[in-house]
């Protein structure tokens, strides 16, 4: 406590002393279930729509647990897949990858690629045919957007 507050007065903002952090039971700024100035949470008003299992505010838990059909809680719609060593969901069979932030192509549970290859522009390469002549071809150049990796494909072949 700062000595001003213990000499005349706290600076009351709501519950809380803008002057020295000190809170008082009165004059919450409820959101809720917990009061947005000092943080206090009171047991009503939770936020039990989006998870029926815990208050997403406060954290508080119901000792409910969700009541599933296939992926879905029936109660507050929360998904729930469990992902097969193919990333498909036993339930719904929804294709689900796990990214790796530090490899942002690769999936961490099935290890499949998935670039995401733009065009990055041209090169000439110098190619022998059957019969020992060289000729030069244009082969476009894609580099991933996420990784950097490039890749050479002649136009007009396997697009």
């Amino acid at each position: 406590m700062k000595i001003i507050c213990k000499l005349f007065w706290h600076s009351w903002i709501g519950c809380k002393c803008s002057r020295c952090g000190k809170t008082r039971d009165k004059n919450h700024n409820w959101y809720g279930c917990w009061c947005a100035r000092c943080f206090k949470t009171k047991d009503e008003n939770h936020n039990w729509k989006d998870n029926c299992e815990e208050c997403p505010r406060c954290h508080k838990t119901t000792g409910k647990v969700h009541q599933r059909r296939g992926c879905k809680c029936l109660n507050c719609r929360k998904t729930f897949h469990k992902l097969n060593e193919q990333c498909q969901c036993i339930y719904c069979g929804m294709t689900i990858h796990e990214i790796d932030i530090l490899k942002p192509c690769k999936c961490k549970i099935c290890c499949e690629e998935n670039h995401q290859y733009t065009k990055a522009g041209t090169e000439q390469e110098k190619i022998e045919t059957d019969y020992g002549e060289h000729i030069w071809n244009t082969i476009q150049i894609y580099k991933c957007t996420a990784c950097g990796k490039k890749i050479k494909k002649i136009p007009g072949q396997g697009e």
